[in-house]
């Protein structure tokens, strides 16, 4: 890898690559200036169709466009193309377009700045974005204590006109969680006055994810804490036990109802959360032996059927989507037709983060970083463009930076 000043080329690309961060990461900067991120996103591919084609020619961007390509076919033959947040009676152009919005620039960025090959740019990225996101929470602090637990109980509401300008949204709240794979890392790994830095830092994100109360991005925090606590790169036999020791414990704690403590305690945390209702259907599930409870069940039920119309049709699936898991929903709306290429997007992503990673460490926690948003996808409907920008850009990058600059 270099370690060079940046030359003209990489100068000018980061300024665009920041530019359109900016616009992702810092919502009060779009509703200040009442431009929709789209249209950077537009600059972006603009600009690097036109002067850094060379540099476009991953993988990823392949199988994207195949992808694109499927949901064409299928829209032009009448068939549904689902895309999530949309809604199910979306002309299947728009569909595509907003899909292709969300997805191309960050892997366009994603793949030209791996090609660059250069420290220097990484570093930038990475800093640049973790600072921006640090102002961005103390714009937004003052607000949550002014707006009655507004993250809280956002994603619920029914007049977002109501929205006080620079607060995340539904998308944007759940990528936060990602950045704590670096931040964690950065608390364990640095010493003294940096150490203390980052440990500030990763207790003002973990605030902010818990005012989201956003119950998946609380439990992969959880894990990711495990994760940078027990994981050892260059001894996994022993990171391998550590992880075999925590899940004995854990089932331990479950069947002494230890859990059930846990969960009862965190009841009065989050009351008036969407948490505090799955908490008591977690109670309840515990306590009966099985799965109970509408905000439990629900999720599971929508899976289901969008895992019954991918089986009913595995080509190119049938029926309408359940709309609770990005992958199941692709997969039952369009089968594997759309489903390969989309899931070979995500995969190919990290594979390029792999080879691109300077030693092991990075690459376990590239394989984490990718873990983690797969869950998501997974789990969650909208995954939009700040997913996939904090998933193939800003969370790699924070990593290559901190990691690089560890052992050089």
């Amino acid at each position: 890898m270099r370690n060079e000043a940046l030359n003209k080329k990489e100068k000018n690309f980061v300024y665009l690559t920041l530019f359109y961060i900016a616009y992702m990461i810092f919502p009060l900067v779009a509703d200040i200036t009442n431009i929709p991120n789209y249209l950077p996103g537009i600059l972006v591919v603009t600009i690097s169709s036109l002067l850094y084609r060379r540099y476009l020619n991953g993988r990823p961007l392949r199988w994207l466009f195949i992808y694109i390509g499927v949901l064409f076919i299928l829209g032009s033959i009448g068939h549904r193309v689902f895309i999530n947040g949309l809604g199910h009676d979306v002309f299947y152009l728009w569909a595509i377009i907003v899909e292709t919005a969300w997805i191309l620039p960050s892997l366009m960025i994603m793949v030209i700045i791996i090609n660059f090959n250069n420290y220097r740019v990484y570093k930038t990225v990475g800093m640049y974005s973790l600072c921006l996101l640090v102002v961005s929470f103390v714009y937004i602090l003052p607000l949550i204590y002014s707006s009655a637990g507004y993250l809280r109980s956002s994603q619920f509401s029914d007049d977002m006109t109501m929205r006080p300008i620079g607060l995340p949204g539904y998308a944007l709240m759940h990528a936060y969680t990602l950045v704590l794979l670096p931040l964690f890392w950065m608390v364990k790994n640095h010493r003294k006055n940096w150490q203390l830095i980052s440990l500030a830092l990763s207790l003002l994100f973990v605030y902010i994810i818990n005012q989201t109360a956003v119950t998946t991005s609380l439990f992969i925090g959880i894990f990711i804490l495990f994760f940078v606590m027990l994981m050892n790169p260059y001894d996994t036999k022993a990171s391998t036990m550590r992880f075999g020791i925590l899940a004995v414990i854990l089932l331990v704690m479950y069947y002494t109802g230890v859990f059930l403590v846990i969960v009862d305690g965190l009841m009065p945390f989050f009351e008036g959360t969407a948490v505090e209702y799955k908490l008591i259907d977690m109670h309840d599930s515990m306590t009966l032996g099985h799965v109970t409870g509408d905000h439990l069940t629900v999720r599971m039920d929508v899976q289901k059927q969008s895992q019954e119309h991918f089986f009913a049709n595995p080509i190119i699936g049938s029926g309408d989507a359940g709309g609770h898991s990005k992958i199941w929903d692709v997969l039952g709306t369009m089968g594997l037709a759309a489903g390969v290429p989309f899931l070979m997007t995500i995969w190919t992503s990290m594979k390029l983060w792999c080879r691109a990673s300077v030693n092991k460490e990075m690459l376990y926690y590239v394989y984490a970083v990718f873990a983690a948003a797969f869950v998501f996808l997974y789990s969650k409907g909208l995954f939009s463009g700040e997913g996939w920008l904090f998933m193939t850009v800003i969370v790699p990058c924070i990593i290559m930076w901190q990691i690089y600059s560890k052992h050089n």
